[in-house]
């Protein structure tokens, strides 16, 4: 959910403005009654209001994989500000939802407690394994943890398009 190219200060109405996330892949979690992303304005009270998200034919989500690097994915949401948009302060956010595979940090736990010479060391590998909210016993070989991740773009402004006549 990191932010790469955030968004200019200024932009104005009828303009594209796009902000690119770090991010993972969204069949992870569909968001089916949710969002990958929002447009927020920030409203008097000092309060984020969202007034846009995915599903709104301003917005638009595209996602890709960095080519040869596994695991690394990037995210850029673009909003078409209306030309009628409020005048006042904006941000760009970005939802989605990693996984990772317990099975590999399992492994790879059992490889360097190997290396270290804890051999045989069912005990720790299970208190490590569970202070993390695993039980040791229930891990399988398809078994993922799905983390929730979110991040905003630098909150940027939004003014009129004045008539050039």
């Amino acid at each position: 959910g990191g932010v790469i190219d955030n968004a200019k200060e200024l932009y104005l109405q009828g303009q594209e403005a796009q902000v690119s996330f770090r991010s993972a892949n969204p069949r992870n979690n569909q968001r089916i009654e949710g969002t990958f992303l929002s447009v927020d304005q920030l409203g008097p009270n000092n309060r984020w209001t969202t007034r846009y998200v995915d599903g709104d034919w301003c917005t638009k989500f595209a996602w890709h994989s960095e080519p040869n690097q596994l695991g690394k994915s990037i995210a850029k949401i673009t909003w078409n500000v209306p030309d009628d948009e409020v005048e006042g302060i904006y941000r760009i956010c970005h939802y989605g939802t990693r996984k990772l595979p317990i099975r590999e940090a399992e492994i790879l736990m059992r490889s360097v407690l190997d290396k270290l010479g804890f051999r045989g060391s069912s005990f720790i590998l299970w208190a490590f394994s569970s202070s993390f909210g695993y039980m040791w016993n229930t891990l399988s070989l398809n078994s993922w943890e799905y983390i929730n991740f979110s991040g905003c773009s630098k909150g940027f402004r939004v003014e009129k398009l004045l008539n050039a006549n």
